[in-house]
């Protein structure tokens, strides 16, 4: 599996500067670093959508003559 490869189900992905074991902090340390900067973009990423999604619904708010 390379960096390019998409992971499969249950696999964890391979960074793409991933040099081996040079120095590096343990795998299972990195591996819950990745999960948390996965669920912290999650919930940006919902927010955004969120926003745009109010946004665009904003220009109904004028033709109910409220």
């Amino acid at each position: 599996m390379t960096p390019a490869d998409p992971p499969g189900p249950g696999e964890r992905p391979i960074a793409a500067n991933d040099n081996g074991d040079a120095g590096a902090p343990a795998p299972e340390a990195l591996h819950k670093v990745n999960e948390a900067v996965f669920q912290i973009a999650r919930l940006i990423g919902c927010r955004m959508a969120q926003k745009d999604f109010a946004a665009a619904n904003d220009n109904d708010k004028g033709a109910e003559g409220g």
